[in-house]
């Protein structure tokens, strides 16, 4: 019989198993290698037309893949590579917002913050780190984050009870460094979820008015470029237009049109 150290060994890892083929489901493997495999083929293509049409059939599957599973709760690899596609195609402003949605699911990976640097590059613009608050809540990824909360819910309900049989001062202990765990886990996963800032890259240029709708003034001059990232305080008028906040810090209105968020 298995005793209880193994058993948990089992647990933990059929778990982790789970999470990390989670982000596809299986009947979606082999378009995923198929797009692999364009992508693969537009790289090494030797005219120009053969490797557009290897990135966007490449492109196409992905977007298909993003639709049909749920990329959000992942590990960040399908809008690594849309993104990818995407700047390849040199359509470097949605390059720039996968590659951010990206980063929120791979928060410490190099090799996006690279490809993001070099997408802004092309647009003018330059990447800037997140605060040191924003960092510290961000740099582990909410889909791993979830799988922590998930696992250390089992354990402390088994610490629980466990000190409920056994009344031991050592089971009392470790049930409060796990509750004060969950807590902490829980404090993060909130943050992201409700509290950290809504932000969005801007697709097409436009301009930034003082009120919802082009009959009013300019907020400034210049209109923002593509690929620059605002954050979102309000949408008004049925989602039609939404009240931002540019990196320079100039509050006003653009068409729901221009923008995705992240």
């Amino acid at each position: 019989m298995m005793n209880a150290h193994s058993d948990f060994r089992l647990l933990t890892s059929v778990f982790f198993l789970f999470a990390l083929f989670a982000f596809l489901p299986l009947s979606g493997i082999e378009e995923w290698e198929k797009a692999n495999e364009e992508y693969a083929k537009g790289e090494k293509a030797k005219t120009l037309s053969e490797r557009q049409m290897a990135f966007n059939n490449a492109l196409s599957t992905y977007l298909q893949l993003e639709s049909r599973t749920h990329p959000e709760y992942s590990n960040g690899k399908l809008y690594y590579n849309i993104g990818n596609a995407y700047f390849q195609l040199q359509e470097f402003p949605l390059a720039i917002f996968y590659y951010y949605k990206a980063l929120n699911l791979r928060p410490s990976d190099e090799k996006v913050k690279s490809n993001l640097r070099a997408a802004l590059s092309k647009v003018g613009l330059k990447y800037t780190e997140k605060p040191f608050l924003s960092r510290l809540f961000f740099y582990i990824p909410l889909p791993t984050q979830l799988q922590i909360l998930f696992l250390l819910s089992i354990i402390l309900f088994l610490s629980v009870i466990a000190y409920g049989w056994y009344w031991s001062k050592r089971l009392k202990i470790l049930a409060k460094i796990f509750l004060a765990l969950w807590l902490f886990v829980l404090a993060s996963v909130s943050y992201i979820r409700f509290i950290s800032p809504v932000e969005g890259v801007i697709i097409n240029p436009t301009q930034l008015y003082r009120d919802a709708g082009e009959q009013y003034a300019k907020a400034m001059e210049k209109p923002i470029i593509s690929g620059e990232k605002v954050r979102v305080l309000d949408s008004i008028q049925d989602g039609l237009w939404l009240k931002v906040v540019t990196s320079e810090g100039q509050i006003g209105y653009i068409p729901v049109t221009a923008l995705r968020i992240i």
